[in-house]
């Protein structure tokens, strides 16, 4: 069949029928470290091994599971079971990558708060008042990041009412 000819040399259908052949993503200790020192932000409030925990989990949920066993997978020999068998795996993929994208979305909307306390935090340590000339130079050029961030004087001085 010119489609099983097709289907075995695209990768992402050996992924998506959930052969052993289908290339693999893995990240390792070392790769994380140096990935996290260049992103602190990545990190978020996790340790290295929450966030090896977290890319183990991810990485799991992306092997299709079936309920066949190994030995009887078999190619869809007819168009009625072979547009069944290729639904149903859309289906779950689909499904998986929206999940997928909700907990993408949700540590989106977590990065901005925790970088803005980072940020806050930062300047209550070098400069609590805003007064240094480096500090006023550094507000200019870093303006667009600190709007994106929310940054303002107003949330220095709320985090020094709050730790009084």
């Amino acid at each position: 069949m010119a489609d099983e000819k097709d289907d075995v040399a695209d990768q992402w259908g050996a992924q998506f029928d959930g052969r052993e052949d289908a290339p693999g993503v893995g990240v390792n200790k070392e790769m994380l470290r140096k990935a996290l020192k260049l992103n602190p932000a990545m990190r978020g409030n996790n340790t290295t091994a929450d966030v090896m925990k977290t890319l183990e989990k991810a990485s799991a949920q992306r092997t299709v599971a079936t309920s066949e066993e190994p030995g009887k997978k078999a190619a869809p020999r007819d168009l009625v079971s072979g547009l069944t068998h290729y639904r149903e795996r859309f289906h779950e993929e689909k499904k998986r990558l929206q999940n997928e994208i909700a907990e993408l979305q949700k540590q989106m909307q977590q990065l901005g708060p925790q970088t803005l306390d980072r940020v806050v935090d930062l300047f209550l340590q070098v400069d609590p008042n805003l007064t240094s000339i480096t500090t006023q130079e550094m507000l200019k050029v870093e303006g667009q990041f600190l709007n994106e961030i929310q940054f303002s004087a107003k949330k220095i001085i709320e985090k020094k009412l709050k730790k009084k």
